[in-house]
């Protein structure tokens, strides 16, 4: 896995374990009677993966587990 490190702190070093986030869904919202109401379900865990070999503006890391695949534009975040 290959990650940027837009939004995470620059001291990502070697053996950091991060956690992979996938954007929660947009559905319909069925128990409230107004017309096209939609709930954002919350973001899920899909998998985490260890730093092998940071860089200043991007890191490559191994995946260690995931639930489900893992898609272009996850989110990588500290646990």
């Amino acid at each position: 896995a290959v990650f940027r490190g837009g939004g995470l702190p620059l001291t990502i070093e070697t053996g950091h374990v991060l956690t992979i986030m996938q954007p929660g869904v947009t559905i319909d919202d069925n128990f409230t009677h107004r017309l096209s109401s939609t709930v954002k379900l919350p973001d899920q865990k899909v998998g985490t993966v260890m730093v092998i070999r940071p860089f200043a503006g991007v890191s490559y890391a191994l995946v260690m587990d995931s639930l489900h695949e893992i898609r272009l534009m996850d989110a990588v975040t500290t646990p």
